[in-house]
C-alpha cells in the first residue's frame, strides 16, 4: 500500500464497489493511489481511470501503480464527465471519491495542511 496516503476505508470501499473482471471503474480522487491499487489487487482485470488535480499525486501513484495499466489524468474531479467523454468512455461500473484528508497533507506541512 502506499505511504504517500494510507485509505482506512479501503476494505469497505471494495465490497461496496463490487469490481469485475473487465468492469470500467473511476478513482475521482487518487492521491498517491492506495486504493487503486487495492481495487487492482482485488480484480487486477479492471480498468480504471483515476484522476487528481496534484502532479506531485499522479507521480506518486505511477509509481505504485506501475505494474498495471491505469489511466492517469492529471485534472480536477470536476472535467471527470468531459475527460471520460475524450476517452470514448460512455458508462462505468462504479466509481470512488475519497473526500477526506490525506495523510500526506497532514505529514507534510509545505504540502497541505
Amino acid at each position: 500500500m502506499s505511504q504517500y496516503h494510507i485509505p482506512v476505508m479501503a476494505d469497505t470501499c471494495l465490497q461496496l464497489l463490487n469490481l469485475r473482471a473487465g468492469g470500467l471503474y473511476v478513482d475521482a480522487t487518487l492521491g498517491g493511489g492506495g486504493h487503486a491499487l487495492a481495487m487492482y489487487q482485488k480484480q487486477p482485470e479492471i480498468r480504471l481511470f483515476a484522476f487528481d488535480q496534484d502532479a506531485q499525486a499522479i507521480d506518486e501513484a505511477g509509481k505504485v501503480l506501475a505494474d498495471y495499466d491505469p489511466v492517469l489524468i492529471n485534472a480536477n474531479f470536476r472535467q471527470l464527465r468531459t475527460a471520460l467523454a475524450y476517452n470514448k468512455v460512455k458508462g462505468i461500473d462504479g466509481i470512488l471519491f475519497d473526500l477526506g484528508v490525506s495523510s500526506h497533507q497532514l505529514d507534510c506541512t509545505e504540502r497541505g495542511f
